[in-house]
Parts: structure tokens; sequence; C-alpha cells
């Protein structure tokens, strides 16, 4: 049992935050949207599932602090890196703009730095209608 913690710490961690979310941060309805374009929020659960079982799959197939060690001296690698904390930054500033507790703003930022689109994903498909409300407000 020990060895399994170990081995998986970080997706124990991203579960234990899943439920955290699920359960304090849950402003609508999970699956159903009430809003516009409702369609769009079972696209969103579905990129997010996806992407969740992808990284679960390779998970055991690759170790992850290997691969970066061998791809990290080519140029695109840090290319590609760059590009996706610039995303991750713009959608924390997404995140930022919606929520009215810096608290709940830290809830989602921090994770982010280790779980990246997992937890940006999690945050649109939880927040979908909210977030597609203030865009057409505009």
């Amino acid at each position: 049992m020990v060895r399994f913690f170990k081995r998986h710490l970080l997706w124990v961690v991203y579960f234990v935050l899943v439920l955290i979310a699920l359960i304090w941060m849950r402003r609508e309805p999970l699956f159903a949207s009430r809003g516009a374009y409702p369609f769009g929020k079972y696209v969103v659960w579905a990129m997010y599932l996806g992407f969740l079982g992808y990284s679960l799959y390779i998970h055991p197939k690759e170790n992850f602090f290997r691969t970066v060690k061998t791809i990290y001296p080519y140029l695109w690698f840090r290319q590609i890196s760059a590009d996706l904390y610039l995303g991750l930054v713009l959608s924390m500033f997404i995140v930022y703009l919606n929520e009215s507790s810096i608290w709940v703003f830290l809830f989602w930022c921090l994770p982010t730095i280790f779980y990246a689109n997992l937890m940006t994903l999690l945050y649109v498909a939880m927040h979908y209608d909210q977030l597609i409300a203030r865009l057409l407000s505009t």
C-alpha cells in the first residue's frame, strides 16, 4: 500500500483536489447546462475525461521525469513548455476574473503548476455556464 501511494502520489493528490472541488466549489449542475450553448458543456466534459483517461493510461508506461530529462536539451521542448505555461497563465487569469475570492483562485492556480490542463479543463467544465454567461454579457 505504501509503495502504491509513493508511486502514485501525484495522482492521489490530484484526485483529492478534484474531490474537494466537486464538493465545495460547485455552483451549477455538474453535467447539465442551463445556459446558452448547452452542448458545449458536454464537449468540455468529454475533453476533460478523455485527457484524464489518456494521462492515466500513459502514467505507468512512461516516466515523466526521465522523459523530460531526455528531451530537455531540444529547443522545441523549451518552446512547447513556454507555450503551455503561457496558455495556463491566460487560463488562470480567466479564473481570477471569474472568482470573487483570492483563496478560491489560489486553490485552482497552485495545482495548475503541476497538473496543467487537467485543472483548467476541470474548472471550465464545472463553471461552464458562468463563464459563457460572462462572455456573452460583454
